[in-house]
């Protein structure tokens, strides 16, 4: 079953920030990350379960975004999979679920 890779707006500010911040510090180093970035949703559309879930108690999904220090975080639902961040791996520790539980239909 194909499933729609929704990437919700919070998402796409992460990365369109995040690549500004390295565009400025290299030329095409921007470029680079969202090019990174369409290659793991990709991935994630293609086959979301090859990525295991985060733990028993959450429907989260983590993808890393290679050469990048960022992780994609889904949810897979039966229609779709749904992005919910693009996560720096080191700042703010899971404060995207709190933005997940903000939004209970999960669109």
């Amino acid at each position: 079953m194909t499933r729609v890779l929704v990437v919700r707006a919070a998402a796409r500010l992460e990365i369109e920030e995040a690549a500004e911040w390295y565009e400025i510090r290299e030329p095409d180093l921007g470029v680079a990350f969202i090019e990174a970035v369409e290659a793991i949703f990709g991935r994630i559309e293609r086959t979301p379960q090859q990525f295991a879930p985060m733990n028993t108690r959450e429907p989260y999904r983590r993808a890393l975004v290679a050469r990048f220090p960022y992780h994609v975080f889904f949810e897979v639902l039966e229609d779709r999979v749904v992005v919910i961040a693009v996560a720096h791996e080191r700042r703010r520790p899971g404060y995207w679920r709190a933005r997940h539980r903000a939004n209970p239909d999960r669109t």
